[in-house]
């Protein structure tokens, strides 16, 4: 007989649920199935919701059965979920984390406040967070003036009593403004590391000129202009382009005479490409004149001339690391390495001749600079080793020295018996002068002499020691050999943390100025200087610095 289990039936046929389940399982007798063929009791719905709440299960806890969901208390939720909502509102815990970030994207990425006024960023901020409201551009400005006034305290509080170096840089903006940038650099004690920070930018109402001469092989300047030529033509030549992105996925280097090694990378591109370009320019005739074999060779050894240069430039221009105590070594590298060459054409050998009068007439008084060479003897990868000069060394080594006694005085004599005893001189007492009242006075006598002796000799012990032995991998992190050696080499240590963050040349200023150029753009050119210093001080601020 078969059962009516629609829901929808009419109260007429109607059976108890209960009822309908027995009639399910006595209308097959079970005993007289196989083992693996008996058929499972059917749960009643009311069962299955019973079972499904007493065991905790959710509404997915078995296919094939209408588990009813947990009934989730909202006690203890709904407050939260109030205090969360209220945080994205203005003065709000969230809302202050995200206007703060929001002001740290603008000064980091060099974003203009008005950012914050656009369609697609409203847009964005709305998904990200509907509670928030974005704040205009006049309030972020308030916010950015007062994030300036803190940082700069807090930087100068870091700076005090380090050793730093400042450099400094002209720039000119989109409006013919000028300014000059200043930049310091130290050594961080807590991160182990060089860390620069821009100061700012200051408007210049002064003029000033920049000469620059350069003196070039008369030949290969004549072959460079040939490669200019035809770097031109390729980038002038869409079709050409387009041929020579079939062959390779390099392109052709332009020069560019603000560009360090601009010249170098151009016609080391050029001899690279050099099979490539000289079949696409042999199929138009527009294309200009090719160089010839004999000027190749010239090319070639003359990129062999210029890569020490190359490399030299890229190694100087570090800012994460101290590169004061590069240059000696460096130099002699240069002289050495140009002076190996053997180029075979006449152009190349003039260029090596123009190059090597260059290096005398520019460095030839290198070692004699007193930082300089202070700051390669107490690298310990260098030392004396790139020293040519042998009376500069001596004499940076006595100036060391010198250094360093007078310190290891002035640390006695902070703690000396008379520093100490000068209390005792405030209060005088009316005691009779015994027949010893003299002893006390010529120990201590005796005490400083025979302490400056032992000074003198403590330090020069400390000095040979370190000179004396092997020099490190230039691998190695001079700084954390000196932090690991402060215990070995007390006094010497000092001079060399204070000696080593020295930046060599003023690359990082101009890098500021290329960070500049992006604060000061086209669309910001109504940006006081005062604002745009500001911005850049903040853009050159670490992000652990900026959330304290």
């Amino acid at each position: 007989m078969p059962l009516n289990l629609n829901p929808s039936r009419s109260k007429s046929h109607t059976q108890n649920e209960s009822e309908v389940d027995d009639s399910v399982n006595d209308s097959v007798n079970e005993d007289e199935l196989p083992p693996k063929t008996k058929r499972p009791r059917i749960k009643s719905p009311k069962e299955n919701t019973t079972a499904a709440l007493s065991s905790g299960a959710g509404p997915s806890a078995s296919p094939g059965t209408s588990a009813a969901p947990r009934r989730v208390s909202c006690d203890r939720d709904l407050p939260s979920t109030f205090k969360r909502i209220q945080s994205y509102k203005t003065g709000g815990d969230a809302a202050r984390k995200i206007t703060h970030d929001i002001l740290f994207m603008i000064c980091k990425d060099m974003e203009p406040f008005q950012i914050v006024e656009r369609q697609g960023f409203k847009k964005l901020m709305k998904t990200l967070a509907p509670q928030y409201t974005l704040p205009d551009r006049k309030t972020l400005k308030k916010y950015m003036e007062e994030k300036y006034e803190v940082l700069a305290i807090l930087l100068k509080k870091k700076l005090e009593g380090k050793s730093v170096t400042l450099t400094t840089d002209i720039w000119t903006d989109v409006q013919m403004r000028s300014y000059l940038s200043l930049t310091v650099h130290y050594f961080d004690d807590a991160s182990n590391k060089m860390i620069s920070n821009s100061l700012g930018v200051f408007p210049l109402e002064e003029r000033h000129t920049a000469d620059k001469a350069i003196e070039k092989s008369p030949g290969i300047s004549r072959i460079i202009t040939k490669v200019k030529e035809i770097v031109a033509w390729f980038k002038r030549s869409v079709v050409a382009c387009d041929e020579l992105r079939k062959k390779t996925e390099k392109k052709v280097i332009q020069h560019v005479s603000t560009r360090w090694n601009s010249v170098y990378m151009m016609i080391e591109r050029f001899v690279e490409l050099r099979p490539h370009i000289n079949e696409i320019m042999s199929n138009h005739t527009s294309a200009p004149e090719m160089i010839t074999a004999s000027e190749l060779i010239s090319l070639s050894e003359s990129i062999d001339l210029l890569q020490p240069l190359m490399s030299a430039t890229e190694t100087i221009s570090g800012e994460k690391y101290g590169t004061s105590s590069l240059v000696i070594p460096i130099v002699s590298i240069l002289q050495s390495k140009i002076s190996e060459s053997d180029p075979t054409k006449e152009d190349t050998k003039v260029l090596k001749q123009m190059l090597q009068e260059q290096l005398v007439r520019r460095f030839d008084f290198i070692e004699r600079v007193r930082y300089l060479g202070l700051a390669t003897l107490l690298d310990p990868r260098f030392k004396k080793m790139y020293f040519h000069d042998q009376a500069a060394c001596s004499r940076h080594i006595i100036r060391l020295n010198d250094l360093m006694r007078i310190e290891m005085t002035e640390s006695v004599d902070d703690n000396s018996p008379e520093r100490s005893s000068s209390s005792d001189s405030d209060h005088p007492t009316k005691k009779r002068k015994g027949i010893f009242s003299d002893h006390n006075k010529k120990i201590q006598h005796r005490f400083l002499k025979e302490g400056e002796t032992s000074r003198k000799d403590k330090l020069l012990n400390e000095l040979s020691l370190y000179l004396n032995a092997p020099v490190d991998k230039i691998q190695e992190n001079p700084f954390l050999y000196w932090i690991n050696m402060r215990d070995t080499y007390p006094v010497v240590s000092r001079f060399a943390l204070q000696y080593l963050p020295t930046v060599a040349t003023s690359v990082p200023s101009e890098r500021l100025f290329s960070r500049a150029g992006k604060t000061i753009t086209p669309t910001r050119n109504r940006l006081s200087g005062k604002l745009a210093s500001k911005l850049i001080f903040l853009s050159s601020i670490d992000e652990d610095l900026w959330n304290l």
